[in-house]
């Protein structure tokens, strides 16, 4: 399995405000960059699918089978999350050409 360390109050804040300071850095990435970061995780939660079900299994004593279902959702939801830029900027005029 994995070991992780738990988290008090500090840790918690501590990474609530790495995560303020980084939204500015990642709002300024273009929506065709962000995107391929996204596809980028996605593809690595992909490749170690298997394991991580398996963790997922023991974390939450529930079946291999659903863990394996549920691990198909994460990279699913990435990659639809990745294509929302195309979704949502192709039909907006004001956006510049090198993002539509």
């Amino acid at each position: 399995m994995a070991t992780i360390e738990s988290a008090g109050i500090e840790e918690t804040d501590a990474a609530v405000e790495r995560a303020r300071r980084a939204y500015p850095g990642w709002r300024t990435i273009a929506p065709a960059d962000r995107a391929a970061l996204l596809h980028r995780l996605a593809d690595a939660i992909d490749a170690r699918r298997e394991l991580l079900a398996k963790l997922e299994a023991r974390n939450a004593g529930k079946p291999i089978g659903d863990a394996r279902g549920e691990m198909q959702m994460v990279v699913d939801t990435f990659d639809y999350y990745a294509a929302a830029p195309e979704r949502t900027l192709a039909t907006r005029s004001r956006w510049p050409a090198a993002w539509r």
